[in-house]
């Protein structure tokens, strides 16, 4: 609703409180994934990079947010900052094999 208000900074905002609230994995990355699509069409990458720059600092050993970092950095097209977030996501989430394939990428 507020994306269609063109509120689309609001909308990012309430999908960020999503993300904090959420517990299980699974359904944070589809509403990461989810947040990622609205800010890529409407040009708040940056915007979105910042803001979870500031929770990896807030939480900083949730490996999460290096992932999410990760695929900000991607999007924008900064393939050497993706790399080095998902390195990190990597070894902070006890080297989960499910982050290797973005090492690869």
């Amino acid at each position: 609703m507020l994306i269609d208000l063109g509120k689309h900074e609001e909308a990012l905002k309430a999908q960020m409180d999503l993300i904090r609230r959420e517990t299980d994995p699974i359904q944070k990355r589809k509403e990461f994934d989810a947040q990622l699509s609205v800010a890529s069409r409407h040009f708040l990458l940056t915007w979105m990079a910042q803001q979870y720059q500031e929770m990896a600092q807030q939480q900083p050993f949730d490996a999460f947010h290096p992932a999410a970092l990760a695929k900000i950095h991607r999007a924008q097209g900064d393939y050497q900052a993706a790399f080095l977030s998902l390195k990190r996501a990597y070894y902070m989430s006890g080297q989960d094999r499910g982050l290797l394939g973005g090492l690869g990428e």
